[in-house]
């Protein structure tokens, strides 16, 4: 017991430490961390890269069921995204030497239309976002399969039809707490955080309160909006009337 009791001693001393706070912190991000964590896909041009090397590996390694004289048809949605991914993906296959006959960036229809145009196709490669559409179905035929492949050729579900295969880039586990737009909404609701607190020590400071400090702040941005909408709206309201504006919303709050 006491050698127990020792082996969680530091740690509890460093959370109730100057460094508690931190480590409450630091707590609280790998729960969330771990509570958050889903299936993720690499998107743009290192989902093309990645998902050349898995149709390589599939050449290479199943050469029965993936020939390298495959025709392989590459489909992707709109934006600049799906444009890299298409772009990335069609130049690795040709300097691998897998044959692409045809390439499509748009909706669904789109998609339709240009693989039907482009005639036999044995391999449809998309984005991991549009796998799940229905325009691929006629296109795998009646009878498919999910193919769970070995991660010495691609470590994602392979959807294996009596006409064609579907493939997309290969999938990774990610906490959606830590993905770039979460980290952004974060530290944007830090910020606002960070002036209403700025605002409570100055109220501490001079005036030894701080109830009043939430209702100061809507005041101001009451009165500052309110005179913005009278001398032309955001639209047309220039740099003069937004600082005559926030002025008056800070003289508002001094009286």
């Amino acid at each position: 017991m006491p050698a127990l009791g020792k082996l969680f001693k530091k740690p509890l001393d460093f959370v109730s430490g100057e460094y508690g706070m931190a480590a409450v912190l630091l707590l609280l991000c790998i729960l969330f961390s771990i509570l958050t964590i889903e299936e993720k896909s690499p998107e743009g041009t290192k989902a093309g890269s990645g998902l050349t090397d898995d149709i390589f590996k599939l050449t290479e390694q199943d050469s029965v069921n993936f020939p390298k004289e495959i025709q392989v048809f590459i489909a992707a949605g709109k934006g600049k995204t799906g444009e890299e991914f298409a772009d990335s993906l069609e130049k690795g296959l040709n300097s691998k030497g897998i044959n692409v006959i045809g390439v499509m960036v748009g909706d669904p229809p789109q998609i339709r239309k240009a693989i039907q145009a482009a005639g036999k196709t044995d391999l449809i490669a998309t984005t991991s976002s549009m796998r799940s559409l229905p325009v691929f179905d006629s296109f795998l035929g009646e009878e498919r399969e999910v193919v769970r492949a070995s991660s010495m050729i691609v470590n994602d579900t392979l959807i294996k039809g009596n006409k064609a295969t579907l493939i997309s880039p290969r999938t990774y586990p990610w906490p959606v707490f830590l993905t770039p737009v979460n980290l952004r909404n974060i530290t944007s609701q830090i910020a606002v955080i960070a002036i209403l607190a700025i605002g409570m020590t100055m109220v501490i400071i001079t005036a030894g309160i701080d109830l009043s400090v939430g209702s100061m702040i809507a005041l101001s941005a009451v009165v500052a909006a309110s005179i913005i909408e009278k001398m032309g709206g955001a639209a047309d309201a220039g740099t003069s009337v937004f600082l005559i504006a926030s002025l008056a919303g800070v003289l508002v709050c001094t009286v």
